[in-house]
């Protein structure tokens, strides 16, 4: 996308707009939102009106809303699927009016938001490894996740935090992904709001970036030293693809000398 200058500060947070046409971008320095008409790959223009508001501190529409962070490096933004809010650690906007207004969102510990697909539920990722959920509105909080809480405990060692850097709801809204700042990829069941299985395999570095295919048997992940990987997380295409690896899976001499207890099933007939 082209830039309009060799010193903008670095990228602080980024949403689509409803429909996808916008991109919201926040930088580190605290400025007015921008927005980028990504159809035509340019940056909108601020009136002097919008530079004159910014400079006093006044919000003039949803993309000259004033940062209410510090530089903390971590400034993420979500849209809400309606394409009417605009949720941000500190602060929301409503769009298209740009009226702002104080939300709970902590400003210097929020890593990662996403909203759920019907737009009812907002998931707050935090630097503790917490995810916090919150109503559609980003009045309430109805409860919490553990995230990256308890994989970062778990490790060998002095235990360190490990920050949620990024969150996904499936399509339908039942299971939340939830990456972190060491690896940790974990699918959540976004009702009961405990851990589905074990955490997914991962090259081992921060997870940036998370997204389910539209028909939700896949997670797309990016890390922050390794491309976009692609995994199953449907139970029918991953059980295909554990019993691809086992060549059709345990033999009945197989199931009794490593599970002796639990009676034989061909768990890959017809796979």
């Amino acid at each position: 996308m082209p830039s309009s200058s060799r010193e903008e500060a670095p990228l602080a947070g980024l949403a689509f707009t409803r429909g996808g046409r916008s991109l919201l971008i926040r930088r580190w320095d605290g400025k007015p939102t921008e927005t980028a008409d990504v159809s035509h790959a340019v940056r909108a223009k601020q009136t002097p009106a919008d530079r004159l508001a910014a400079n006093s501190g006044k919000s003039r529409g949803p993309w000259s809303t004033r940062a209410t962070w510090e530089s903390s490096g971590r400034s993420p933004l979500a849209v809400r699927p309606d394409g009417r809010l605009l949720a941000a650690p500190g602060q929301s906007s409503v769009l298209p009016s740009g009226r702002t207004a104080p939300n709970g969102l902590p400003a210097e510990e929020t890593t990662a938001l996403a909203f759920s697909p019907d737009g009812k539920h907002l998931a707050a990722g935090a630097d503790n490894g917490r995810v916090v959920l919150w109503d559609g509105a980003v009045k309430q909080t109805f409860g919490a996740l553990t995230g990256t809480y308890d994989a970062a405990r778990a490790r060998p060692g002095p235990v360190d935090a490990e920050a949620v850097t990024a969150l996904a709801y499936s399509p339908d809204g039942t299971t939340l992904a939830v990456g972190g700042e060491h690896g940790t990829l974990q699918l959540w069941d976004a009702a009961s709001r405990r851990p589905l299985g074990s955490p997914l395999p991962t090259p081992g570095d921060a997870v940036l970036a998370l997204a389910f295919s539209p028909d939700g048997r896949t997670l797309h992940t990016v890390g922050r030293h390794s491309a976009v990987r692609s995994v199953a997380v449907d139970t029918e295409r991953v059980t295909t693809s554990v019993c691809a690896r086992a060549h059709g899976g345990l033999s009945r001499s197989g199931w009794r000398k490593y599970i002796p207890e639990v009676p034989y099933r061909d768990v890959c007939a017809g796979r």
